[in-house]
């Protein structure tokens, strides 16, 4: 009996889940650090805008952005309070 594309599809789908499944497990002391390099971003862009008065942009090129990963950590900042 040959494979239909269903079949496949489910075959695919089920390893990549799997894949997913252990990516996740095997870096879990990654994931637990998460909130530290958050908190990281925040002081770094709230002490540049606040404290040293560099625009944002300027801030989130050279300073909250040493690290590839901070690229997927969005900030926003109320500059009105």
């Amino acid at each position: 009996m040959k494979p239909k594309g269903k079949d496949i599809a489910l075959i695919v789908a089920l390893c990549v889940t799997a894949a997913a499944g252990i990516f996740v497990y095997l870096n879990r002391d990654y994931l637990k650090v998460i909130p530290i390099g958050c908190a990281y971003k925040a002081k770094a862009l709230c002490a540049g805008l606040f404290v040293q008065g560099l625009p944002r942009q300027t801030i989130e090129a050279e300073d909250a952005n040493f690290d590839p990963a901070f690229a997927l950590m969005r900030a926003s900042v109320d500059e009105k309070k």
